[in-house]
């Protein structure tokens, strides 16, 4: 993908679908922190109809206090009479009429006391907390307890399943090892779209068609198992709410579209094709009835940052967002981390570079301007030498 066009935070709001590219270093929470309050202040979005999505707790205990403490950051500002300050987001806040200003102190005063109505949470958090809250209209098991223990119960079944196999007259191919075996549940359980191959009418292959055969009936186990425990895995949580979701009268669907105005995906690089399916449903061009509400989605993530596809996350499900057709795309293009020095040695050996994907493209960053003529320097004041690399065309 090419470089995309810069994201300020205290820009115009986005409406519809925003995705951001946030590399290191260049503010992507306080950038979801400030379009939360923004648009909380600006946009009479009650806090309730506010969703915020990050991919660990630890992340999410960070972005509540975050938003929380920008809150009463903003809401004294303006009660102050909106004082001369550098923040462009306070400011951004604050550029209003009088009436405006005294409406947007209420409103961000509403939120602070109803903070507690927001829902700032894990994908998997979200995804239970829809499920108990809608339960009835889509006949989920509201009994069903929430285990994590998917890695020793695919252990044990893809051992049962081996040793059934292994006294098989009928046997025709040697067994997969265990560990095979069960890598290759796992995959299956993670992915609930994956196509498992090879099929039986492709070419004979006996080792990898035994493979298809005992990892199919390994997933079915797992699930049958669930089924009688009354236990659901934290996969299980996503793909029943997609199927909810996508049900015939897309009622769940609905019933979020309403409840949600606004809702900022954080870590979306690490994202996978079944949550997706679930925001892009609600959200965007997913159902029939998407725009029958106006909402705003804006997805914030770094493709070049996603390492977890040993646990289902599909950087390539990102790309797709990215470049739907009514997403805008936008970049972080300040790094307020690195001296500037550092940043343009890396953009020189990284210009134009890709990562794993010809859409992956190096996003080159800057420093902010107070930063620019900042260096390292001595004790006695002297600046320091910095990392620099002078690229040349030829020998010279």
């Amino acid at each position: 993908m090419s470089v995309a066009p810069p994201f300020e935070a205290d820009g115009p709001l986005p409406a519809a679908r925003l995705a951001v590219e946030a590399s290191a270093g260049t503010g992507k929470t306080y950038t979801l922190t400030a379009l939360a309050v923004r648009f909380l202040a600006e946009q009479d979005v009650a806090i309730s109809q506010l969703l915020v999505v990050t991919f660990t707790r630890a992340a999410t205990h960070e972005l509540r206090a975050r938003v929380r403490s920008r809150l009463v950051q903003a809401h004294a500002h303006l009660a102050a009479g909106c004082p001369e300050t550098d923040d462009d987001v306070l400011t951004a806040i604050a550029d209003a009429d009088e009436a405006e200003r005294t409406r947007r102190l209420r409103r961000l005063e509403t939120a602070v006391t109803d903070f507690d109505a927001a829902t700032i949470t894990t994908i998997h958090g979200f995804a239970a907390q829809v499920l108990a809250q809608a339960g009835v209209l889509i006949g989920t098991d509201l009994d069903a307890a929430l285990v994590d223990d998917a890695r020793d119960l695919t252990e044990v079944i893809c051992a049962d399943v081996l040793a059934t196999a292994a006294v098989d007259p009928g046997l025709v191919a040697p067994l997969p090892t265990l560990s095979r075996l069960t890598s290759c549940t796992r995959l299956a359980l993670g992915s609930a779209d994956l196509l498992v191959l090879p099929e039986e009418s492709d070419p004979p292959d006996p080792p990898n068609h035994l493979l298809r055969r005992l990892v199919l009936e390994s997933v079915e186990r797992i699930r049958d198992h669930r089924v009688r425990a009354g236990t659901r895995s934290f996969d299980d949580l996503l793909t029943e709410l997609r199927f909810a979701c996508r049900g015939r009268e897309r009622t769940v669907a609905a019933f979020l579209r309403d409840r949600y105005r606004v809702a900022l995906i954080d870590e979306f690089q690490d994202t996978d094709p079944v949550q997706w399916a679930i925001f892009d449903t609600v959200f965007g061009n997913g159902g029939d009835d998407a725009g029958d509400r106006a909402t705003s989605l804006v997805l914030v993530g770094d493709p070049k940052q996603a390492i977890y596809a040993f646990r289902g996350a599909n950087v390539h499900t990102y790309l797709q967002a990215a470049r739907a057709p009514g997403t805008e795309r936008r970049s972080l293009g300040t790094n307020w981390r690195s001296d500037p020095g550092v940043l343009h040695a890396t953009e020189c050996l990284l210009r134009g570079a890709t990562f794993g994907d010809g859409g992956i493209t190096f996003q080159p960053v800057s420093a902010p301007e107070k930063h620019r003529d900042r260096k390292f320097r001595s004790r006695d004041g002297r600046p320091l030498p910095s990392l620099s690399i002078r690229l040349v065309d030829g020998p010279n």
